[in-house]
């Protein structure tokens, strides 16, 4: 429960693998809301449209506590949000 910014790559690379178990990947999703960096809401955006959906949804609401925005499952939405305003933690 401390966040430790040397995390960050391991958390991103957990997430985005389909080959590891769903339940880490949620984790690692979950996990990455308490790092408001650009480079892990985009990460977070990448997997938006992840074929497991329990991935997805975690993704997403690590996004909304986040930003305090909620664009839903739509990528290009949450990525031109990033990029205009970028308002993270």
């Amino acid at each position: 429960n401390v966040p430790d910014e040397k995390a960050i790559g391991l958390l991103t690379k957990t997430m985005k693998n389909g080959d590891e178990s769903k339940d880490v990947r949620i984790a690692a999703a979950d996990a990455l809301r308490m790092y408001p960096r650009p480079e892990v809401g985009q990460a977070l955006v990448a997997v938006l449209q992840d074929r497991n959906f329990a991935v997805s949804w975690q993704a997403r609401k690590s996004l909304q506590l986040m930003t305090g925005k909620d664009f839903k499952f739509d990528q290009a939405a949450w990525l031109n949000y990033l990029a205009s305003e970028g308002k993270l933690g």
